[in-house]
This record gives C-alpha cells, sequence and structure tokens, in this order.
C-alpha cells in the first residue's frame, strides 16, 4: 500500500513539475518573442527616418513591393520571398550626407558635366566621399534632381568634370509616386547630383536581411553579388509595409481599416505586386510609413500560437511563441517640402 501510494505521488509530482516547466519555457519564450519585436521595430523606424534627404524628397526615395511572394517580377530571383506568406518588400535611397551636392552644367543622354570652380571640380569631393565600398573608386549611385523630376543613376568618372551616366539600380522601376523621369533630359541642367545610398530590406527563410546595393547598373534585375547582405532579425514569419498619405491634408491620416481609407497596403486585397500608390493617392503627400513583423520564439511543442499584422495573413504555429508587434513612423525629411 506504502508503495503504491508513494508512486502515484511521484507521477503526480512529476507531472507537476513537468506542466511547470511547459509554463516557464512559454513564459520565456512569450518575453523573448516582445523584446525581439520590440527591438526590429526600433532598428526598422531608425531605418525608415532617414529616407530621401537634400534635394530628395522622400517620395522619391522609397518602394514597396506588396505581397512580394506573388512573383510579382524577376526581383523574386534576388530576394526569395517565403512561398505563400505575401510578406512585402521594401527599398528606399538615403542621402550620404557628408559628399556635397552638384550642380549640373551640362547634360547628354549618357554623360553630364558638373559645376567646377577653376581647377575644383565638385565630382571630384562627391565620389571621394560616395564612391561605392567593394568596388571602385569610379563609381557611384546617385539622384538627379530639377524641378520636381528625379531620376535614380549609377555615375561613373570621365575626364574632366564630368561623368557618365548609366541606369541605376531603381531605374527601370516605377519609383513611387511614378514620377521619376527615366531619361536624362535638358530640364536636369541647373539640377543637382545627390549622392546616395539604396537597400532592399526583405524576408528570406525566416531571416530579416538588407541587401545594400552596390553595383548592376542596368535595367535588369538585381543579384546578390551586386552588394552586400546583412542580417536586420532572425526566426521573423512576416514582415508588412505600409504607405500613409494625408490626401485630405488636414494633418491626419485615417486608418478605417478599410481600402479607402488613407493608408495604403493595411489591408487584404490592396493590389499584391503593385509598386507605388494608385491613382487615388496623391505622391507628394506622403507622410508616414507603417511597418510590421513576426516574430517566433521556439516552445518545442505545445498549443497552437497566431499573430497577424496589418496587411498580412494570419500565421500559425505550435512549435513557437509568435509575436506580432507594428511601427509606424513620421518621415523626418518631410517638412522642407510641406
Amino acid at each position: 500500500m506504502a508503495s503504491a501510494m508513494a508512486g502515484v505521488i511521484s507521477i503526480a509530482a512529476i507531472s507537476a513539475f513537468a506542466s511547470l516547466n511547459r509554463q516557464l519555457v512559454s513564459l520565456q519564450a512569450q518575453s523573448t518573442a516582445n523584446d525581439s519585436a520590440k527591438s526590429v521595430i526600433d532598428l526598422l523606424t531608425n531605418e525608415m527616418q532617414s529616407v530621401g534627404g537634400g534635394a530628395i524628397r522622400p517620395w522619391m526615395a522609397i518602394w514597396v513591393e506588396n505581397g512580394a511572394s506573388t512573383k510579382d517580377s524577376a526581383r523574386d530571383e534576388a530576394f526569395k520571398p517565403p512561398e505563400g506568406i505575401g510578406s512585402d518588400r521594401v527599398t528606399f535611397a538615403t542621402l550620404i550626407e557628408a559628399a556635397p551636392a552638384c550642380t549640373i552644367t551640362s547634360m547628354k543622354t549618357s554623360s553630364l558635366v558638373a559645376e567646377s570652380l577653376g581647377k575644383n571640380c565638385c565630382l571630384d569631393a562627391m565620389f571621394e566621399k560616395a564612391s561605392l565600398e567593394g568596388s571602385d573608386d569610379t563609381l557611384m549611385l546617385a539622384y538627379l534632381v530639377a524641378n520636381k523630376q528625379h531620376r535614380q543613376v549609377a555615375l561613373r568618372r570621365a575626364k574632366g568634370c564630368a561623368a557618365e551616366v548609366s541606369p541605376g539600380p531603381l531605374a527601370a522601376l516605377d519609383i513611387l509616386p511614378g514620377a521619376s523621369s527615366k531619361t536624362p533630359e535638358v530640364g536636369f541642367v541647373g539640377g543637382r547630383i545627390v549622392a546616395t545610398e539604396i537597400r532592399t530590406i526583405f524576408l528570406s527563410e525566416g531571416d530579416l536581411l538588407m541587401f545594400h546595393q552596390l553595383q548592376n547598373f542596368s535595367s535588369s534585375a538585381p543579384k546578390l553579388g551586386d552588394g552586400t547582405v546583412g542580417l536586420v532579425a532572425t526566426n521573423v514569419h512576416d514582415f508588412q509595409v505600409q504607405l500613409g498619405f494625408d490626401t485630405n491634408r488636414d494633418s491626419r491620416i485615417s486608418d478605417d481599416n478599410a481600402l479607402d481609407d488613407e493608408w495604403l497596403f493595411n489591408v487584404d486585397g490592396e493590389a499584391p505586386g503593385v509598386v507605388g500608390p494608385t491613382a487615388d493617392f496623391d505622391a507628394r503627400t506622403l507622410r508616414m510609413v507603417g511597418l510590421g513583423v513576426i516574430i517566433g520564439v521556439g516552445v518545442g511543442s505545445g498549443p497552437p500560437s497566431t499573430a497577424r499584422i496589418a496587411g498580412g495573413g494570419v500565421i500559425t504555429s505550435d512549435e513557437a511563441w509568435l509575436r506580432g508587434a507594428m511601427g509606424r513612423v513620421s518621415l523626418r525629411n518631410l517638412f522642407i517640402f510641406h
């Protein structure tokens, strides 16, 4: 009898210990997922706030691929979207503040001449500060900006105070808002050359990655060998990007979780594969960017965990605790263009 009772007590104690251990593992996973999700949003917020700069309006310098895993372009070959999730990609340009902007004094289809004060050519200083890391010092990514026109280009240093102009990484794409001039025009004379960095954030097999563009100055899709790839976060199950427009200029951006509110890509059914806003949006009213991630932390096994972020589908896992987090960013380079 005593042995039997001892056995029952032992089994109960082991069962209680196992249950407590599962709870501890679950609580630890929840805490880790919460902290990780917050850290990722904080990092992405800092990246998005820097979009544009100088003469580059933020709405010229950000491009969102909504539902990138719908195989909407050859870029999928490089940026490897996870199947069946509908995660987004965002490509953006930021000013290289250390490099001076140069005035364009003359321009042809494939070349330009910049300002020169005596023997001092502005392009010399610009190339010195902005030449592409990992490439030779005669290459640079830049924007040409004049009279609200813009074109993203690659420049190669030429003799004199001149440079050869090639299509940049985004030249064949419809940069938001679709008002970019893809062919150099005389209208750029008197405008400025502004040195930039171009990056793409994308989800691939559970890793959120950032691609720094260095080469591939053509209309073809980029390859990972054209730049460098850095890790933003691991154990990411979804990545979503939204764009907020103050279309009625009331200093508010309405979010009614509807197709006709002032947020683009925040609900299902908003044009998968579309690169920029619909005709209903004036890109000059772009004011905010929304960012969302779902982070998963392994728990071994247990009851299913689910999470969802705006614009994405429901993610379910019985092996990880899922935590969704959203952040919305005001573009700090906007104020001078209001």
